[in-house]
């Protein structure tokens, strides 16, 4: 089966019009199943449609969080930095917390 690819701005202002309006219906009708959705579903739909580094990222948070467990009270805090903002924590932490000013006090 050939697939014919088109130009939006080929099309004439109605068909423009008709096109916009199936694709309003599309995301309608997704966003109404997405609702319905459990989260656990919807997490399935996302990592099916994720790439594998992404999907890896993930497993690899999901293994963390059960290893720590729930009982840690720290544990809602598990994951929430990227790499980027936890090293530029860091750095800030090294430079700006740990000086200590002896001629300050």
């Amino acid at each position: 089966m050939k697939v014919k690819f088109f130009s939006f701005l080929s099309l004439n202002i109605s068909e423009q019009i008709q096109y916009l309006d199936i694709l309003g219906l599309y995301k309608r009708a997704w966003l109404r199943n997405l609702e319905h959705m459990t989260n656990r579903e919807q997490l399935i739909q996302e990592l099916e449609q994720a790439p594998d580094d992404l999907v890896q990222t993930v497993l690899d948070f999901l293994h963390r969080v059960k290893a720590i467990g729930r009982s840690h009270p720290l544990v809602k805090f598990a994951g929430i930095l990227s790499d980027s903002e936890t090293e530029e924590l860091q750095r800030v932490i090294a430079t700006e917390c740990w000086q200590v000013d002896m001629n300050e006090w």
